[in-house]
């Protein structure tokens, strides 16, 4: 069978390819961010940045994260937002961590950007300002915490810990470093005096675990299971078998909270004890977490701060019920026993300012 087409028909056919050929590629509006300006200042707390998906027909969203300057550092290299609903929600809001590493940065004022991105959307960025009284710029190598001791008659003891410009710690054999000293402005001989550089004895790691089992976590599901299964086979079988592990529960806002497992080297034992906590709860409230962070610092009181590495990780909701002990409570205790505190949340939404204050200021990160 023959097809005969008319010169109108044709003239369209011919003109489709065309059209498609020569169209742009759809650009889409989809991207929401909870900031447009992160206005640092001197604050040396990271700040918050929300990112989420607000088409309900893109059913999941892959998000790019990136920076402008390198002094600016993200938590997160990429995010995945799912669809909402509707177009009024509610969105599927991803946290994003932004921070200033200030030893890349000299005095003044300084801005930058965190751009979010996905292929086939429109770019959000978030403007970033920064303000520095100092230059903080380190040198190649840095000393920190250095101890001395004297011994009669003539023996001189430096003990410190060595980090490099980015702040990370410098591990290598004392034959990699070439050792100078000098006294009252005056060369100091190594091979007169008996200057020497050694490796410094290993330092004792003692962990606590700080475990949430107060109802909203209980109302998440599937979070305290993730907690357990964080604690038992990630954190634990992580650790040298002579670091020292105990663990601190809190569930109740009428309870203290409760150190199930003091400081010992017996790992499955520690185990043992947080798969037996739930067992022991008659019923949960509402979460008395600083309290209980506070609590957890006290059993470092003994030992040598100097001699041991000091950590708290605490699992939790993110939620703190007031009871009076505060943030500030909190970070003194921990500072004043060398104790660095971590916090994981598993709440939808967190209560992320205090939480991050805490980290920050402590030395740990949330």
């Amino acid at each position: 069978m023959k097809r005969f087409f008319t010169a109108a028909a044709l003239s369209a056919l011919l003109a489709v390819p065309m059209l498609l050929t020569g169209c742009p590629p759809v650009v889409r509006d989809a991207i929401g961010i909870s900031n447009s300006t992160l206005e640092f200042g001197l604050n040396e707390v990271p700040l918050l940045v929300f990112v989420w998906n607000t088409d309900p027909a893109i059913a999941s969203m892959d998000i790019a994260v990136s920076t402008s300057h390198a002094w600016i550092r993200t938590s997160l290299a990429s995010v995945t937002s799912e669809a909402p609903p509707a177009a009024s929600g509610p969105f599927d809001k991803q946290s994003v961590q932004i921070s200033i590493d200030r030893t890349q940065l000299g005095a003044g004022a300084f801005e930058g950007s965190v751009s979010f991105s996905s292929a086939g959307m429109v770019t959000r960025t978030a403007l970033v300002r920064v303000e520095q009284d100092q230059d903080g710029r380190r040198d190649d190598l840095v000393l920190q915490t250095p101890a001395v001791t004297y011994t009669d008659p003539y023996l001189i003891d430096f003990k410190f810990a060595l980090r490099d410009k980015e702040d990370r710690a410098v591990v290598a054999e004392p034959e990699a470093f070439s050792l100078t000293g000098s006294e009252s402005g005056v060369s100091v001989q190594p091979l007169l005096t008996g200057l020497q550089v050694r490796r410094a004895a290993s330092r004792q790691l003692k962990l606590e675990l700080v475990l949430d089992y107060s109802l909203p976590m209980f109302l998440r599901a599937g979070a305290v299971a993730a907690m357990e299964d964080a604690a038992v086979n990630l954190i634990l079988p992580a650790l040298t078998e002579d670091a020292l592990a105990g663990v601190t529960e809190f569930h109740r806002d009428d309870f203290a909270a409760s150190r199930v497992q003091p400081f010992t080297v017996a790992h499955d034992q520690v185990a043992d004890r947080i798969a037996a906590i739930q067992g022991g709860i008659v019923f949960p409230s509402l979460p008395r977490l600083f309290d209980a962070l506070f609590d957890a610092v006290t059993p470092f009181d003994s030992g040598d701060a100097e001699e041991e590495a000091r950590y708290i990780i605490a699992f939790t909701y993110g939620f703190n019920i007031e009871t009076g002990t505060t943030a500030n409570d909190i970070v003194a205790a921990a500072n004043d026993l060398g104790v660095k505190i971590y916090i994981v949340t598993f709440g939808e939404d967190p209560d992320t300012l205090p939480l991050l204050d805490i980290t920050t200021r402590t030395g740990g990160a949330l």
